[in-house]
């Protein structure tokens, strides 16, 4: 049986909170895997502190509107995924979720003409009819494509308001990276090689790092298309 509820002292190490402040947390919903997402109550009342308490956040999204990905949310359980992009209008709030370099989750603040595009990791594929295929994407999104030139470990850059695909990047030789996962977690770099599982990336620092090719996220070609740290 899934737990609905989860204790502050259990809640994953990307999560920057204080563990002993309350004995429970709002768990979140959502297509991301739990250390990869916060719900819109620990965002707004931990993390951008416009709330003191779930009553409040509850009156905020009644009253306010609130937006992840371009659509308007009002439970507070809902989750907020790695590189979702929450933005307040009424308050002149835009972020994007993210990791930082020691691999915990934090908001970045975006300009809002950068607050439609969300950035996403395709996980998997499947091939429906009539020759369209469906791309299964990191937070949980299903994306359906005419032409199949994309590759599982491959990201897209997502016009929200358009509903398409604005820019690919295939998981290969010089692309920018993030990792998700591993001891270097929150790291920054470009790929150098992929054999195999395995890929060989180079930090901002020079530092020449191996690591597993599902632990990358690619961000764009040589450099970040969108700002994420």
């Amino acid at each position: 049986m899934v737990k609905r509820h989860l204790k502050r002292i259990a809640t994953p190490r990307t999560w920057i909170l204080k563990r002993k402040e309350t004995t429970f947390i709002t768990k979140p919903r959502s297509g991301h895997t739990l250390a990869l997402q916060l719900s819109i109550t620990v965002l707004l009342r931990d993390m951008l502190k416009v709330a003191e308490r779930r009553r409040e956040v509850t009156r905020i999204l009644e009253h306010q509107e609130v937006f992840v990905n371009g659509k308007r949310i009002k439970d507070k359980k809902i989750g907020i995924g790695f590189m979702d992009v929450l933005t307040i209008p009424s308050v002149q709030i835009a972020c994007r979720l993210s990791l930082d370099k020691k691999g915990r989750l934090i908001l970045v603040p975006i300009e809002a003409s950068e607050a439609h595009f969300l950035l996403n990791k395709i996980q998997e594929k499947t091939i429906l009819p009539q020759g369209k295929t469906q791309l299964n994407l990191m937070n949980g999104m299903n994306f359906i494509v005419e032409k199949d030139v994309y590759k599982r470990g491959d990201s897209l850059l997502i016009d929200m308001k358009q509903k398409k695909v604005s820019q690919h990047f295939p998981l290969g030789k010089n692309a920018s990276i993030i990792l998700t996962a591993g001891k270097h977690m929150g790291e920054q770099g470009i790929i150098q090689d992929i054999v195999g599982k395995h890929l060989m990336y180079k930090t901002k620092e020079g530092r020449m790092v191996q690591t597993l090719r599902e632990y990358a996220c690619v961000v764009g070609k040589e450099n970040p298309v969108v700002k994420i740290q």
